[in-house]
């Protein structure tokens, strides 16, 4: 199950599921799940942990692969897949299952329902000590509590996010991580300054990987904290947070032609 990158400060969704399988405890791998980790009542039952029936298994998959071009379709067969992953006891299956239907939720504005299915992921990450997928958890839970309006809440799980991330040394989910942070700042009232210093951070690393989609996502960004706190202040504020001159001015020269995209 792919978790994709983070997108317009959407869902932080990386293969996050991959990379640190061999820390996974032994004991972990010979145990039950159910043995080390207590899922929410909510997840339990959306994903139907009881015995199957003979047969059962490929009557589902199917009936949800017909399904998958619907949202609902799309997180049953999600759900499908962690009930599989439960009964086969692999944690890092049943992470990134979970995760899917966490982000599905959060795309189709539910994020009350995501919450769940992310804070039991999490459990899983942490238990199997797989720091990146920690990462990517709590970047999407921060994102859930920001789609309900707590952008107190959304920026503590960010920041642990940020650290777990650096911690990782995942410089790129570490770069998409300061773009979210610095975009909840600038939309929360007189934090624009406070914006800046993520989103600066951020272009930066983004230079230095030339990266062209996450410096698209940083000026989007900075374009919000120009409209609020005007051309004199903006400038300032930017060479003060360390973002380049020539950066600087390039910033300046696009969102008064209204080029900036």
């Amino acid at each position: 199950m792919d978790l994709k990158s983070v997108n317009d400060n959407g869902p932080a969704r990386r293969r996050a599921g991959d990379e640190n399988v061999s820390n996974v405890p032994s004991n972990l791998r010979r145990r039950s799940i159910g043995d080390h980790v207590r899922l929410s009542r909510r997840v339990r039952r959306e994903i139907e942990l009881r015995p199957l029936r003979p047969g059962e298994e490929m009557v589902q998959l199917k009936r949800h692969v017909r399904n998958e071009t619907q949202c609902e379709g799309r997180i049953a067969a999600r759900c499908f897949d962690a009930r599989m992953a439960f009964a086969g006891n692999d944690s890092e299956a049943l992470a990134r299952a979970l995760n899917a239907v966490g982000v599905l939720y959060l795309e189709s504005e539910q994020p009350k329902d995501a919450l769940a299915f992310l804070q039991d992921a999490l459990k899983l990450h942490r238990l199997a000590r797989n720091r990146l997928g920690e990462a990517v958890q709590l970047a999407n839970i921060g994102t859930a509590h920001r789609s309900m309006g707590k952008p107190n809440k959304a920026l503590k799980h960010l920041r642990q996010a940020l650290a777990v991330a650096h911690d990782a040394g995942d410089r790129q989910f570490e770069a998409q991580v300061l773009v979210i942070i610095g975009s909840t700042y600038a939309e929360k009232r007189g934090t624009c300054r406070k914006a800046l210093d993520y989103l600066a951070a951020a272009l930066t690393q983004a230079l230095e990987a030339g990266s062209a989609d996450l410096l698209d996502r940083c000026r989007l960004e900075l374009k919000k904290c120009y409209g609020v706190l005007g051309k004199v202040k903006f400038t300032t504020a930017c060479l003060q947070a360390g973002v380049p001159t020539h950066e600087v001015d390039r910033l300046v020269v696009d969102f008064e032609s209204g080029a900036a995209r």
